[in-house]
């Protein structure tokens, strides 16, 4: 089973109020949980660091220490949530980072832009937890344990990356 939340849904800008509590009012951040018991189990994948991905930082009931983080593009509604990311500031939690090379740019170099003075005051290469970044190619295909990820670039201002995550007999695709 691959278990699918959506923490952000939104368009370019967060909102909040009464009329946004079926669907939320974060930008986009998507969640992929394969489901096995035992320690061998491949870990949560995140798509795009939208504010939501500070609620998924935040929630209780299983803290999200190490992910695969697939991001599509790096508009701002995008991004806008990484450093609210609660788990950047734990030492002992891991996450590996992948996407496509935007305008000459890695998503390490963007990241980090945003994430300097005066904008922020923390910067990337502050944060405790382990990063790893990874540039991928604008389609390809690759395995982590049991679970296959595909992409390809999409038609969008500046290009989006669509991914597809295969997990056993299920697949979930976000474009």
């Amino acid at each position: 089973m691959l278990k699918v939340i959506c923490w952000g849904s939104r368009g370019s800008i967060p909102v909040n109020g009464p009329q946004f509590a079926r669907h939320g009012g974060s930008t986009t951040c998507l969640e992929l949980r394969p489901q096995r018991s035992g320690d061998d189990t491949p870990p949560r994948i995140i798509i795009d660091c939208g504010t939501g991905l500070a609620s998924l930082g935040h929630q209780g009931e299983a803290p999200c220490r190490e992910a695969l983080v697939l991001q599509t593009h790096v508009h701002w509604d995008h991004i806008q949530g990484f450093p609210f990311f609660g788990p950047l500031f734990d030492g002992g939690a891991r996450f590996e980072l992948w996407s496509v090379d935007r305008e000459h740019r890695s998503l390490q170099d963007v990241l980090g832009d945003q994430m300097k003075g005066p904008c922020f005051p923390v910067r990337l290469a502050d944060l405790p937890a382990d990063l790893s970044f990874g540039r991928l190619s604008p389609a390809g295909r690759r395995e982590v344990g049991e679970v296959q990820i595909r992409w390809a670039e999409m038609c969008h201002p500046s290009g989006s990356t669509a991914f597809r995550v295969d997990y056993r007999s299920v697949s979930a695709v976000f474009s």
